[in-house]
C-alpha cells in the first residue's frame, strides 16, 4: 500500500477513492474516523488527515495524474461559482455581501 492523497476533508478523500476505483485501482481510506473525534486538533496535523492509499504501488504515477486532474477541476469549479456570484456593497455600512443575500450580513440593512 502506498499513500497517494490526503485531505482534512473526508468527502474529498472519498471522492478520490471513488475516482481511483472507477479507474480500476483498489483504494482504501485510512484515518477516516479521526474527523469524528471531538475538537479540531486533527486538522492541524496532516499526518492525521484522512488518507487514500492504493494497493498496487506500480500505479502510483497514474493515480497522481488522476488526482491532479480532480484537484484542478475542483479549483476551476470554485472559480466559476465565485465568478457567477457577484457581490453588492451595503449603502449603509459599505460591507461587501454575496449576491444571494437580501440583507447586509453586518448591519441588517435591506439591499
Amino acid at each position: 500500500m502506498i499513500q497517494v492523497y490526503s485531505s482534512p476533508d473526508l468527502n474529498d478523500a472519498y471522492a478520490v477513492k471513488d475516482l481511483l476505483e472507477e479507474n480500476g485501482m483498489s483504494a482504501h481510506i485510512f484515518n477516516e474516523n479521526v474527523s469524528r473525534l471531538p475538537g479540531a486538533l486533527f486538522r492541524a496535523t496532516p499526518d492525521a488527515w484522512p488518507a487514500v492509499h492504493i494497493a498496487d504501488e506500480s500505479r502510483f504515477h497514474e493515480a497522481k495524474v488522476l488526482i491532479l486532474a480532480f484537484e484542478k477541476s475542483g479549483r476551476s469549479e470554485e472559480a466559476e461559482s465565485d465568478a457567477e456570484q457577484p457581490h453588492w456593497i451595503c449603502s449603509n455600512c459599505k460591507e461587501e455581501n454575496a449576491d444571494t443575500f437580501e440583507i447586509c450580513w453586518k448591519c441588517g440593512k435591506s439591499r
